[in-house]
């Protein structure tokens, strides 16, 4: 298995790109989670052979005081939500909410528990769900 370089223009290039990642390198039951900066994020999984869904997720818009290492904290927020027993997507939205909140903060990955739950309840309410 090579690793290819690919240009993605569009919507339609992003999912091709991220059912060809599912399928050729990831395990099965594994995620893709693929951030768009501030304003969306999608996470992609292969419940089942050739069926791929994506939940595209909204940002909340914040004034942003530092963003450096908010990709960190994301990382790390999933992953604590996917230790503690949570589903992927909801992981992934506490993810996002742990890194909206980071960057409130001028010192990174820093932010108050109770701000990402509030930036978790508003994350959650936007996901948009498509099966490709």
């Amino acid at each position: 298995r090579s690793l290819t370089c690919v240009c993605i223009g569009s919507e339609q290039d992003l999912d091709e790109a991220a059912k060809d990642c599912l399928q050729m390198y990831l395990p099965e039951k594994a995620c893709l989670a693929v951030t768009r900066g501030s304003s969306s994020a999608i996470l992609y999984t292969q419940p089942r052979i050739r069926e791929f869904h994506a939940t595209e997720f909204q940002i909340p818009k914040i004034e942003a005081v530092n963003p450096i290492g908010a990709g960190d904290t994301c990382s790390a927020g999933l992953l604590y939500a996917l230790a503690a027993g949570h589903e992927q997507e909801e992981a992934f939205a506490w993810g996002l909410a742990c890194a909206t909140a980071s960057c409130l903060y001028l010192e990174g990955a820093n932010f108050k528990l109770s701000k990402a739950l509030e930036f978790f309840l508003e994350i959650a309410k936007t996901a948009n769900h498509r099966t490709f």
